[in-house]
């Protein structure tokens, strides 16, 4: 049996988790983690707002101080508020505290339009998309 099946179950397993966390009333906020060695790619998927920001928070926290880098794919976030941008802000600000590389990555244009309105697109690093972070290391 290979290890990759078994990955694939846990991802899934957490994603489940995480995703079972959010309001009745909330779009579907998903958040799936895949550990690559010291980096984590943290791919969110729907609505990034008070209802489903939560979710993002607790799978942050459970990162602990363990990898090096963590990439959050923000691709397949639909809508992004206050408390979304909260939580990202948080992260990394975490991020810093512990010495790690943080980055969003495929932000669409109007996820990093609520950065730009903010004046938050300079403190934060972006990139294109996660392949382009995961190139620049190896």
């Amino acid at each position: 049996m290979s290890a990759e099946p078994a990955v694939r179950h846990a991802r899934s397993i957490e994603s489940a988790y995480l995703q079972g966390l959010r309001g009745p009333r909330s779009e579907a906020l998903d958040v799936l983690l895949e550990h690559r060695s010291d980096t984590v790619v943290v791919r969110v998927r729907g609505e990034l707002d008070s209802l489903g920001a939560p979710s993002l928070r607790l799978a942050l926290r459970r990162l602990g101080t363990g990898p090096r880098r963590v990439i959050i794919d923000l691709a397949a976030v639909s809508f992004l508020d206050s408390a979304g941008l909260r939580v990202l802000l948080g992260a990394h600000r975490r991020a810093q505290v512990n010495a790690r590389e943080f980055v969003l990555a495929g932000a669409t244009r109007d996820v990093l339009g609520v950065f730009r309105t903010a004046g938050l697109d300079v403190v934060v690093p972006f990139a294109p998309d996660v392949a382009s972070v995961l190139e620049r290391s190896a």
